[in-house]
């Protein structure tokens, strides 16, 4: 493509035939492109600037008084090959990644003969040379760890070389996460340490080594630890926070500190550090239950219920007996220990309180389908509060829907205060009496 097509035929007759020149079925004239001479020894045909649309079968005839004679003439034009489909980044490590991609639908009219890898920097922006490859996938080594990257393939010919394709997703190189069965890390014998909030300090880094992702919320990231001194793993949650919201935290601290059971989530040690502060969890790998309700769509029979919910209460009723309130129950707030378990643990107790004697404690946050009556209306708490709570979560384990949920907060919140929920839905046919009672007994408005 681009280059000057010439065809030169030699002639001979007598009398000297005339040549006439055909594509296809068409004869061809002089114009911009092309160009046809000769004499009586030969006959050229040259189209400048060749393009795609000229390949074909071209032809000579040459004719005089006593006959006619034809050639025809295969014309091929070779190009460049297409770009490569985009690669898919198929493996991630500390210093190499992995991509393979599609070789092009079109190959320019000539085997593909190699690929070149092209890497972009995303802090300089600049594309540079990673490698060449006679194969539609490669492996590119010795990248420097936590960079962020990008790689683009362009194939090549002996013709020259295609377009880059479209680049890959960005990626950032960092080391592969194991395969850990966290199951096993769990241990049943932890019960919590006592830890004073007064003499919290820094470097996590100095104890524990923190390994990879765990999950991440609003407010952090919790990431599996290993502690240097011991090998045991936990869950090291790491809280963002600016200094006077670093009160909050200890505030939790020093209610976990106290909180010692078996159906609570048990804090071993924490970090105060510039900008953050550092909680060390017992790792629980089973999962919140809510993400086991959607997973079983919902198809919990009422002994399940009755077993998740006896452990709940039994979470609560240890909180109360030290006078605490959580103040946020809902099933995002429970955790399963494994996978394959059915013990449960109450977590997140970012937004529980310390009841005193003579102190009337008031608050405006936590889920709105959970809230009961007196949050939405900014009266003093107490433990009740949770215990309307703990009634929804029975709703929503055995129907899967909120009882008093609306279209917006401001409809949720007129249904809570009106108490306003039933069990008509189909699904509370085969629900006992004795459940409906204890949901009753528990979504009471009138604490009096």
């Amino acid at each position: 493509v681009g280059d000057t097509i010439k065809i030169r035929v030699p002639i001979r007759g007598y009398p000297v035939p005339k040549a006439s020149w055909f594509k296809e079925d068409r004869e061809l004239r002089e114009g911009r492109r092309v160009d046809i001479t000769g004499n009586n020894r030969h006959s050229t045909l040259i189209i400048d600037d060749a393009k795609k649309t000229d390949e074909g079968q071209y032809s000579i005839t040459l004719e005089n008084e006593l006959g006619t004679d034809t050639i025809i003439l295969p014309v091929s034009i070779v190009e460049p090959p297409d770009a490569p489909n985009k690669p898919e980044v198929v493996n991630i490590e500390k210093h190499e990644i992995d991509l393979v991609w599609s070789e092009p639908l079109y190959d320019g009219g000539s085997p593909i003969t190699g690929y070149i890898v092209e890497k972009c920097d995303l802090e300089t922006g600049l594309w540079r040379h990673a490698l060449t490859t006679t194969t539609p996938y490669c492996t590119i080594a010795c990248l420097d760890e936590h960079h962020d990257l990008q790689f683009r393939v362009m194939a090549e010919n002996q013709f020259g070389n295609s377009k880059p394709s479209e680049p890959t997703e960005i990626v950032q190189t960092k080391e592969p996460i194991p395969v850990i069965d966290y199951d096993d890390l769990y241990d049943r014998t932890f019960m919590g340490s006592m830890i004073d909030v007064n003499s919290i300090k820094g470097d996590v880094l100095g104890k524990y080594i923190i390994c990879e992702e765990l999950g991440r919320g609003a407010f952090g990231v919790v990431y599996r630890a290993i502690e240097r001194a011991t090998g045991k793993n936990w869950a090291a949650k790491f809280i963002h926070c600016r200094p006077f919201e670093k009160d909050l935290v200890r505030r939790e601290i020093e209610i976990m500190s106290h909180l010692h059971h078996k159906k609570l989530l048990q804090l071993h040690e924490a970090f105060d550090q510039p900008g953050e502060m550092v909680m060390i969890l017992e790792l629980l790998s089973g999962g919140e239950l809510f993400d086991r309700l959607v997973e079983q769509d919902y198809d919990l029979t009422e002994e399940d219920c009755i077993t998740y919910m006896k452990q709940v209460c039994q979470g609560v009723q240890h909180m109360h007996q030290q006078n605490s309130i959580h103040l946020d129950l809902k099933p995002e707030n429970v955790m399963c220990v494994t996978k394959d378990s059915k013990d449960v643990k109450i977590i997140d107790f970012g937004l529980a309180q310390k009841l005193e004697e003579g102190k009337a404690i008031k608050v405006l946050f936590g889920t709105a389908e959970f809230c009961a009556p007196e949050i939405i209306n900014f009266l003093p708490v107490s433990f009740a509060t949770d215990m309307w709570s703990l009634g929804v979560v029975s709703y929503v384990l055995l129907s899967g829907y909120s009882p008093f949920a609306g279209d917006n907060d401001h409809e949720t919140f007129f249904n809570i205060n009106a108490a306003h929920y039933d069990y008509n839905d189909d699904v509370w046919e085969n629900v006992s009496l004795e459940a409906k009672d204890f949901i009753n007994k528990l979504l009471i408005s009138d604490k009096k």
